[in-house]
């Protein structure tokens, strides 16, 4: 079953055949608006390798290809994750109610995230 939280956000949007979002609101969403300085100073908070675009987390401008999945999503302050890995149709989402102590993901995030590429193979 695929999830369709996403789906406006990743052009695979139809739902009884009516679009929620254009694919040009879809693309600006998931395009990376940061400079290379901005991207820098917010690695603490994006990671390596992504970028923001309207209010979430994207792959960053000129990232290779080949440099692991192509993830959209947003971690909140209060314990919430989401990523969607555009190429393999796969979201996870993960609601807690332990808020964050600092920008690094807590164990359970990563145990989430790895456990579900695991289970891809």
């Amino acid at each position: 079953m695929t999830s369709r939280f996403p789906r406006p956000m990743t052009a695979k949007d139809r739902s009884g055949g009516v679009r929620v979002l254009s694919e040009g609101s879809a693309r600006l969403m998931t395009t990376d608006h940061l400079s290379q300085a901005q991207r820098a100073a917010s690695t603490p908070f994006l990671g390596t390798g992504a970028g923001w675009g309207f209010g979430l987390m994207v792959p960053a401008a000129g990232r290779p290809s080949a440099a692991g999945p192509r993830l959209i999503g947003w971690d909140g302050g209060t314990g919430t994750t989401w990523r969607s890995d555009i190429d393999r149709d796969l979201t996870t989402i993960l609601f807690t109610q332990r808020s964050m102590t600092s920008p690094e993901p807590p164990a359970i995030f990563v145990d989430l995230w790895t456990g579900a590429d695991l289970a891809l193979g």
